[in-house]
């Protein structure tokens, strides 16, 4: 049986696998933090959650370690069904020991909502910086260190306040010339020039840090990041008529989370966008957020369809194409994530992705950084690329013209 291993043995393990194939491993990282309700709680609590992760991470062939005195690292294999069925089973095992103790926030029956317990995932071959960054972070609170990662703070309600009233101030125009980027999705034929099919917006985060969020922990694990990146959608969604003019008649995508369908919103770009208009526009949703909120993707996608809008399914790793039903999604594009460990998966899935295309969907790859990407997707019959090569390839084809 496994034994849960310590906070260095996990940084040298995330070394090992810096250099090694990381193919389809996940970090799982658990926080068990918020479940004791007093410090009394806390000792009986790690000893029941030490029991059912030693046993049950062995089930799944993975590896555990001690974050912190009630949190865990998990490197968990997601090609694995035994892996793939450890959360589930693992929220069950434990909701049954938060109840037993009396912890899990008070709740008589603890759920994901009411627990304290918090699950955030990191795909190895796409997020392996990310998950490092996290790993460090417990490092530098195990030392003495102050803050969440790299010694930021936690990112507060009067930051979140400080941003929107930026907004304002600068109005639409000038905040979206500052912060907002457009990268190019292109055709890329093996003779003649590169042709631009459409932009996707975006607001940098990193473009956000100085001037709103010095010293603020801005990590997706932060507890208010969710509220940041809804303020963010709430923007590009109010200020799209900028972005339109922006783009001059060509298409352009933007990237939504699903929590941002249900808001004013979200309401007001549907009722005041032109069918003329929207016909030019592709809203992208993560494959994640599309598959865990599936009713809320729906509702969006149904409304989005019946203007005119195409709808993309971004963040889709090469070693899931199997598992992401694109066609029940009734997606026109998927945008296939490339990384340096995805030549092999991609190959694997040679023809799905030919399937996609016989299906009327368009595959992107996207974070292409690497000629070696455009080589391998090109072998593939894929025709449209996203990434920093191609941002390169359009900028010198320009200046030689």
């Amino acid at each position: 049986m496994t034994t849960i291993g310590a906070l260095e043995s996990l940084f040298n393990r995330l070394g090992e696998l810096r250099t090694e194939s990381r193919n389809g491993q996940t970090l799982v990282v658990m926080r068990a933090s918020g479940c004791a309700r007093e410090e009394e709680q806390v000792a009986s609590l790690r000893q029941n959650i030490d029991a059912v992760l030693t046993q049950m991470v062995a089930t799944a062939q993975g590896e555990s370690y001690r974050l912190s005195r009630l949190d865990y690292g998990l490197i968990l294999n997601d090609k694995s069904e035994a892996a793939r069925e450890f959360i589930p089973n693992v929220k069950v095992a434990l909701f049954k020991v938060l109840s037993k103790i009396g912890a899990g926030g008070g709740a008589a029956q603890p759920t994901a909502n009411n627990s304290g317990l918090v699950f955030e995932h990191y795909n190895l071959d796409v997020d392996f910086a990310a998950a490092a960054k996290i790993v460090v972070g417990y490092g530098k609170a195990a030392k003495g260190g102050q803050g969440n990662e790299g010694g930021d703070r936690e990112l507060t309600e009067h930051d979140l306040k400080k941003l929107i009233d930026g907004y304002r101030k600068l109005g639409p125009d000038k905040f979206l010339n500052t912060f907002c980027r457009g990268q190019q999705i292109c055709v890329m034929p093996e003779r003649g020039p590169i042709k631009t099919k459409m932009t996707e917006y975006f607001i940098g985060i990193d473009s956000l840090k100085k001037p709103f969020f010095d010293g603020v922990d801005l990590s997706e694990n932060s507890d208010r990041f969710g509220e940041l990146t809804k303020i963010l959608d709430t923007i590009m969604l109010n200020s799209f008529d900028t972005l339109v003019k922006r783009a001059g008649g060509q298409k352009l995508s933007i990237n939504l989370n699903i929590p941002s369908v249900f808001s004013k919103a979200f309401d007001n770009f549907i009722a005041n966008t032109s069918s003329d208009v929207m016909r030019d526009v592709v809203i992208e949703f993560r494959q994640d957020d599309a598959v865990k909120n599936y009713d809320g993707y729906a509702i969006a996608r149904d409304h989005l369809r019946s203007k005119g809008a195409q709808i993309a399914i971004d963040k889709i790793s090469p070693s899931a194409i199997g598992l992401v039903n694109i066609g029940f999604l009734e997606a026109h594009i998927a945008k296939l994530l490339w990384h340096p460990d995805a030549e092999e998966d991609l190959y694997d899935n040679r023809e799905l992705i030919e399937k996609l295309k016989k299906m009327g969907v368009q595959p992107i790859l996207s974070r292409v950084d690497v000629e070696r990407a455009k080589e391998i997707g090109t072998d593939l019959g894929i025709e449209m690329y996203q990434g920093f090569l191609i941002d390169e390839m359009v900028k010198a084809e320009a200046a030689a013209a």
